[in-house]
């Protein structure tokens, strides 16, 4: 119970007192006081009553509008930010809040959940995290309909002249959505200028950031055997080569829809660097692949990665360093996160504000430093919704692929016949691909999509405008369509029923030639050889006979060199070499050549940050790839060897200071083990 002076009720109550003391009311200092007719009177103070006042209650995963409107992600890490002012004294000290969390009119566990104590002063600001009470949401509170209620000073340990100021509600609803599925894939890359071989790159170092910013709970990422690309990736046009060979690679691997493809590009061996600025990346608008450089500052790569994989999840650019696009007008002036819209890193305890000194800007510009506005957050959700969890048709299918040029001409590339491997959704469109037998009879058609992507991603030039309006827009088919019965003859491209392009294949299986042939090497390689050398190829290899790993594309010359550590079982399975115009494919199993069966410890990795300000809750997230099983899920956290955590990420609201060294422990199927440390200094 509190017990407070309202400051009229105290001049009263002295008032009746002065009336009823004799002497006229007169109070004496002391008995030893003046002679009669001199009289001293006490002064009358006064004092004006603290009072705490809940300005705001901001619940956030990692962007929120004034509004409070934007969504919430299921199982995403999330933080109430409580915002408290006082009035009367400059700072109250020891204020505690409280929020609880009901589902349904039942407590969830956990709940209450009260934050440390700390002073209060007489204004708070959004753009400054240290100036609210962060309450991170236990993980039992983030699914379906929750109702939080929030109280300032629950146990009335701060007298106050006004208690109906101190609580707030909010309805929560999370949404469902899919994880995010990246597959990595590191480029081995020859750069032609001077000749030489940058190594593709070990780990992932993209998707801590995105899963940071992104309105996703999980990123499901795997790190796929590298391919090799020679080119000079200072030109746009060998970035749209790259697009297209990684494109490729998850078409032939046989990979989902839904999942990312982004191809990873080395920038340095060593000291050596063959990039400084300059075209950095580029990716399709609406499909799932795209690639960029693994650059080097902290979280350069990662946003890199979320601009391009935000255009395979439908966004357009925001105009700031780089012209917009209409066909997705940005709201906000110069690409800002927008006016009462801040970005929360829970992760590395930072706010992003749109306002000096950050004027936040939109990771979908040129422009620095980034976040997601509301806009852009939204539109990732939407898509990935929709998108995320598609289901997936598989069969035999054409790997078809043409490029469309900007005066509306098509030129199609070698065609190769696929066995168990995704399929197309029915769609329509403009353009079809006709399969017809010998005698010109049409066996089937499917329309398909046509794949555009905006113009590529400028580095280290940002103070320049570039602007895409009116220039060469990349456009592409690249489709799998099901493969017809019947031996196909033809196949065409149609646009709007005009034949853009044709090829002939070729249809029945050829004449017995000889069986491809694998030779040993040093260091555990291969090299892969097989006849007719003119005739591009497709090859593959499994090691358990569903999943597919690609690893090379319109081979020429009838030999590829491979390294058998980087495949799943050591290179152990099975190649398959496809030759182009819809001839059948040839098996040969690498047993014969490799050693046993070799399955490798996944690879694991921590991200989180090395210190953290007192009172801010901690996030970790953990990864763990591996080379034939794909995503690890079975994961431990622990803490001076106490388990605290089996999900990829671990949040601990308001650790007290102090040096913490958590420890990561993935498990593969075969039973596998890795552990990884991280060290957090609260401070």
């Amino acid at each position: 119970m509190k017990i407070y002076w309202q400051t009229p009720f105290v001049i009263v109550i002295l008032l009746l007192a002065l009336a009823l003391v004799p002497n006229g009311g007169a109070i004496r200092a002391s008995d030893n006081a003046p002679a009669a007719g001199t009289i001293a009177y006490l002064p009358l103070i006064t004092r004006a009553a603290a009072d705490l006042r809940l300005d705001l209650v901001e619940v956030t995963q990692s962007v929120q509008n004034g509004a409070g409107s934007v969504p919430m992600v299921a199982g995403r890490a999330t933080v109430a930010r409580v915002y408290v002012t006082g009035t009367g004294v400059a700072q109250i000290d020891g204020v505690v809040v409280e929020v609880s969390a009901t589902r349904n009119g039942v407590a969830l566990p956990g709940s209450p959940r009260r934050s440390g104590p700390r002073a209060v002063t007489t204004s708070s600001s959004r753009g400054d995290y240290a100036s609210s009470f962060n309450v991170a949401l236990p993980a039992d509170w983030l699914s379906g309909d929750v109702q939080l209620s929030i109280v300032v000073d629950p146990d009335n340990v701060i007298a106050e002249a006004n208690e109906t100021n101190n609580r707030a509600s909010r309805t929560l609803t999370f949404l469902s959505v899919p994880q995010l599925a990246i597959t990595v894939v590191p480029i081995q890359y020859t750069h032609l200028p001077n000749g030489r071989v940058y190594p593709a790159p070990a780990r992932d170092t993209i998707s801590d950031w995105i899963l940071r910013s992104y309105p996703v709970s999980q990123v499901n990422v795997t790190l796929r055997a590298p391919v090799a690309f020679t080119g000079d990736l200072r030109s746009s046009a060998e970035w749209e080569r790259l697009l297209d060979l990684v494109t490729t690679v998850k078409q032939s691997d046989g990979a989902v829809r839904s999942r990312v493809y982004y191809g990873l590009v080395p920038i340095a061996n060593g000291t050596d660097r063959w990039f400084s600025s300059g075209i950095a990346g580029i990716g399709w608008v609406g499909q799932r692949a795209s690639v960029g450089l693994d650059l080097a500052g902290t979280d350069e790569a990662g946003q890199l990665a979320a601009h391009e994989i935000g255009h395979n999840l439908g966004r357009y650019h925001a105009p700031c360093g780089v012209s917009g696009d209409p066909r997705q007008p940005f709201p906000y002036a110069s690409a800002s996160i927008g006016m009462d819209v801040y970005g929360l890193d829970i992760s590395r305890a930072r706010v992003w504000s749109p306002v000096a000194p950050d004027t936040t800007k939109d990771v979908m510009s040129y422009c620095r430093p980034q976040w997601l506005s509301d806009f852009t957050y939204q539109g990732l959700l939407d898509n990935q919704r929709t998108n995320g969890g598609a289901e997936v048709q598989s069969g035999s299918g054409l790997l078809v692929r043409a490029v469309l040029a900007d005066n509306g001409s098509a030129l199609l590339e070698p065609v190769y016949a696929l066995a168990d491997t995704a399929l197309d959704p029915p769609l329509t469109s403009e353009y079809m691909i006709e399969v017809l037998d010998a005698s010109g009879v049409r066996l089937a058609a499917y329309p398909v999509a046509v794949l555009e992507a905006e113009g590529p991603y400028h580095y280290g030039a940002e103070a320049a405008l570039h602007d895409h309006t009116g220039e060469h827009a990349y456009r592409r088919i690249a489709a799998v369509v099901p493969a017809p019965r019947g031996v196909v003859a033809r196949l065409r491209l149609i646009h709007n029923g005009i034949a853009l392009a044709e090829q002939t294949l070729a249809g029945a299986p050829v004449a017995a030639v000889p069986a491809p042939a694998l030779q040993g090497r040093d260091q555990g390689g291969f090299t892969l050889s097989w006849p007719n050398p003119m005739v591009p190829a497709l090859v593959r290899y499994t090691h358990d006979g569903t999943r597919w790993t690609t690893l090379g594309v319109d081979v020429t010359g009838g030999r590829l060199e491979i390294d058998a550590q980087a495949l799943p079982g050591g290179g152990s399975g099975r190649f398959e070499i496809v030759p182009a115009g819809g001839g059948t494919a040839t098996m040969i199993a690498g047993a014969s050549i490799a050693a046993a069966p070799d399955d490798a410890p996944p690879q694991v990795w921590i991200d989180g940050p090395d210190t953290l300000p007192a009172g801010a809750p901690l996030l970790l997230t953990g990864r763990a790839s591996d080379r034939e099983d794909g995503v690890v899920a079975d994961m431990t956290w622990t803490l001076d060897g106490v388990t605290v955590g089996t999900d990829q990420a671990l949040i601990m609201d308001g650790p007290a200071p102090g040096t913490y060294r958590f420890t990561l422990t993935a498990r593969d199927r075969s039973g596998n083990r890795v552990s990884v440390e991280h060290r957090v200094v609260v401070q």
